[in-house]
């Protein structure tokens, strides 16, 4: 890559990557809770998610300019039916912490080169431009300064909101926190403002046609009794640009429907979003249709979205276009299309709601919304009415005092000797909270999912289906749930090592004002490391750290650090990390 970034820009960004990985911001701000930097070099606004708040994946997402914002919370509005990844087709760089096998070569080679140490899950740096149509890809210089002016941002923003939250709640949910540059003789001072951003102007798109080529398909003998079964889709299989940069071309496939012979094959290469890549279709067809040598009587398409760009040359080919639930000799010709290629069979989407479903992305990316269809103007609690103009917010827990305080006894179940942890939690925590203060008080690195067992009722994350009903964690505090009856609980942390806690209520205490909260009271031995195959793992890892002779124990030496103390548990680290946790 010619425009690669210098040793000084990566030393950088793995400071800073290193810092955030420390501060851990997901343990209290979530993706949502964005705020903008303003780009000195380029004037650029940026908006920083800081993701991780579920567990699963870690990183601070940069979406850069004002359309990538509103694109965002396209997708955090409940009324939206766009997938999760769409997220991906927004323009956009991420610093994420990943596990070692996800990384590339190249990264591996830049942390060696930069002498770097990393270990565990979740804890390898990975730095990746994302650009709608591509595969994220390495960042260049440019990319690699913005994210270094961004990061160094985030780590003051995410600093003071965890320490005050209502740093990120501006007054109205057109107005977002923006750290602004001040450049005075090549130095630079940021500062805080609360800047007010406007819906990007709507985009007129328009079909791009070469009129040579539609001259030439009009010319095409017309066989009116022929009919193509016809769809588009993205090849599972990247290609690479000429800066080689991979990304997923779009096929146009065609096979005539009576004999289920394919003839048009067209590549579409990804152009600048995914709207501009559909309406490339045409052309292709028409490409497609002069290389065959005539124009069918019918069309014959499944996907909306097809048939609307067969339309397009409706005219002009005299056709007729028709959408059918299921498209029986083009889904045999594209499995075997895919297994010449090597690629695996490839099911065609027959399910009508998924046809719905992109019919509206694909209208509501062109303007042509409802009347009734909400407007997203920030967050999750910015959904208006296009019609009324009334805002509805999502029901929450309502705001409270705390009145009382739970000293909790948390106990990993089935460790030996035990391994457990006493502190004080308010009445007005979340679940969520709490699953936040059980991390730092155990010692965990909150990298994976979890779940309360309460009175016969699940509690985590409504956005995984575990086959079980689990309410939202976010949604219920400690008062709920905790009563006279209530005098044990279940926590279980990461399904796939299963550690269960246990936790008891040993006393109801009246709030103390002034006191910090959440508070440790007390502690015995270290936490297990992350992924170690659960409590037998842990036994097992013991047995081979402790034991010189065993062939792995020098690897596994390695692997947790270089030490590890089985006994140790450090209250006054935890207690700091608490302090800095409270909101005052």
């Amino acid at each position: 890559m010619s425009n690669f970034p210098s040793m000084e820009q990566w030393q950088r960004l793995y400071d800073l990557a290193d810092q955030i990985k420390a501060l851990k911001p997901w343990m209290i701000l979530a993706e949502t809770d964005l705020f903008g930097v303003r780009d000195p070099e380029s004037g650029v606004d940026s908006f920083v998610s800081v993701m991780g708040s579920g567990g699963e994946h870690f990183a601070v997402a940069v979406y850069i300019g004002v359309e990538s914002l509103f694109q965002f919370w396209m997708l955090q509005d409940p009324n939206s039916d766009a997938p999760p990844e769409m997220v991906l087709a927004i323009r956009q760089l991420q610093l994420s912490f990943e596990n070692r096998d996800d990384l590339d070569d190249d990264d591996i080679e830049l942390i060696r080169t930069l002498q770097r140490k990393y270990r565990g899950k979740q804890a390898w740096p990975a730095f990746r431009s994302f650009v709608p149509g591509y595969l994220p890809w390495r960042i260049d210089a440019s990319e690699a300064s913005l994210l270094i002016h961004v990061l160094e941002q985030t780590l003051d923003v995410a600093a003071r909101a965890m320490k005050d939250i209502s740093l990120l709640e501006p007054p109205d949910d057109n107005t977002y926190l923006f750290r602004v540059p001040n450049v005075t003789d090549g130095a630079i001072a940021w500062e805080d403002q609360l800047i007010v951003v406007q819906p990007p102007q709507p985009v007129e798109y328009a079909v791009p046609m070469r009129s040579d080529l539609l001259e030439q398909m009009k010319k095409l003998p017309k066989r009116k009794k022929s009919s193509f079964e016809m769809e588009f889709f993205p090849l599972p299989r990247p290609v690479a640009d000429e800066s080689g940069r991979p990304y997923l071309p779009t096929m146009l496939l065609a096979v005539d429907d009576s004999s289920g012979m394919i003839v048009i094959t067209e590549m579409i290469p990804p152009a600048v979003g995914l709207i501009e890549t559909i309406l490339q279709v045409p052309q292709a067809l028409a490409k497609g249709l002069i290389a065959l040598g005539y124009v069918p009587g019918v069309i014959k398409v499944q996907n909306p979205m097809a048939a609307e760009m067969a339309k397009f040359l409706q005219n002009a080919a005299g056709w007729k276009v028709k959408q059918q639930n299921e498209l029986k000799m083009l889904n045999p010709a594209l499995d075997f299309l895919m297994s010449s290629m090597e690629m695996g069979s490839f099911e065609g989407e027959d399910d009508e709601d998924l046809d719905a479903q992109a019919l509206k992305i694909f209208q509501e990316m062109l303007g042509e919304e409802d009347e009734e269809a909400s407007v997203r103007h920030r967050g999750p609690g910015g959904v208006q009415s296009a019609k009324s103009g009334k805002a509805k917010t999502p029901d929450k827990p309502k705001t409270s005092k705390p009145t009382q305080v739970y000293q909790l006894k948390i106990t990993l179940k089935d460790a030996r000797p035990p391994i457990w942890r006493r502190v004080l939690a308010p009445d007005n925590l979340t679940l969520n909270q709490l699953h936040q203060v059980i991390q730092v008080a155990m010692g965990w690195c909150d990298a994976h999912l979890h779940e309360f067992e309460i009175a016969g009722v699940s509690y985590g994350s409504p956005d995984f289906d575990f086959g079980i009903d689990m309410k939202d964690d976010n949604r219920v505090r400690l008062s709920q749930v905790i009563g006279k009856n209530t005098k044990r609980f279940r926590y279980t942390y990461d399904f796939g090592d299963d550690w269960v806690h246990v936790i008891e209520v040993e006393k109801v205490l009246p709030y103390e004002q002034g006191r910090v909260y959440p508070l440790c009271l007390a502690g015995k031995r270290a936490c297990p490391p992350e992924d170690i195959g659960g409590v037998w793992g842990y036994e097992s890892f013991l047995a081979t750290i402790n034991d010189p002779s065993d062939p792995e124990h020098e690897e596994m030496l390695e692997w947790v650090g270089g030490e590890f103390d089985p006994e140790e548990f450090d209250i006054e680290e935890v207690n700091a990390i608490f302090a800095s946790m409270s909101k005052g």
